[in-house]
């Protein structure tokens, strides 16, 4: 297996995985359009999760995968840049999906409170 058929390889995969995230994203913008307000679908709030986590994921890798390969290119010293722009673009990734996760729990937290007061107020 050469070095240009796993790039090839990987650049498919990112290439479905990017497809899959623009889409989930389009649904989710087209179906909130439809219902303004607090009637959402139960697994809107997931699939927005996903969304962002998976942007997290794709983003830096494809740009990591691009520039690397460039920079082995440019300077002949294929793999070296790639993989150290790739571990890059991991360390990347990880700390923006633990950015990502903390505000979500923090968002799932306060909405709890809230639903929490909701029902103390009714009673």
């Amino acid at each position: 297996m050469t070095l240009s058929y796993c790039y090839d390889t990987l650049a498919n995969v990112l290439a479905f995985f990017a497809s899959c995230v623009i889409l989930i994203r389009f649904s989710y913008m087209k179906t909130l359009n439809k219902n303004q307000g607090n009637n959402k679908a139960w697994w809107q709030p997931a699939l927005v999760i996903f969304a962002k986590m998976s942007g997290w994921i794709f983003f830096p890798v494809v740009v990591g995968l691009f520039l690397g390969r460039w920079l082995d290119d440019k300077f002949n010293t294929a793999p070296w840049f790639f993989l150290s722009v790739i571990g890059f673009a991991f360390v990347i990734s990880i700390i923006g999906i633990i950015k990502t996760a903390k505000e979500e729990f923090k968002h799932i937290e306060e909405e709890e409170k809230r639903k929490k007061e909701k029902r103390e107020d009714e009673q």
